[in-house]
């Protein structure tokens, strides 16, 4: 469902450049092929997925970080390098 999320905010961002304006909710729907309703909770399920694969990658990263603690550095340090690692690579 995250998949789906990116293709519909990249449709709307094409959109927008194509437009040369913010399209209308109306608008995003039909390039998408789907009425209002189905876009609205395509849109609702696929950022409650990414919110739910974000909370468990970061659980990760705490799980993997307390192996490391002993290093010399603490859990918060470890946690936050392992995180800024995370989002250059994405």
């Amino acid at each position: 469902m995250v998949q789906d999320l990116l293709k519909l905010e990249t449709l709307h961002e094409e959109l927008a450049q194509r437009c040369g304006a913010e399209p209308t909710f109306a608008q995003w729907a039909a390039a998408a092929g789907v009425d209002q309703k189905t876009l609205r909770k395509r849109l609702n399920y696929g950022t409650l997925s990414k919110d739910k694969m974000i909370k468990s990658n970061i659980r990760l990263v705490i799980s993997i970080a307390r192996n490391y603690q002993g290093a010399g550095m603490n859990l918060q340090d470890l946690v936050q390098v392992s995180l800024q690692k995370c989002f250059a690579m994405s």
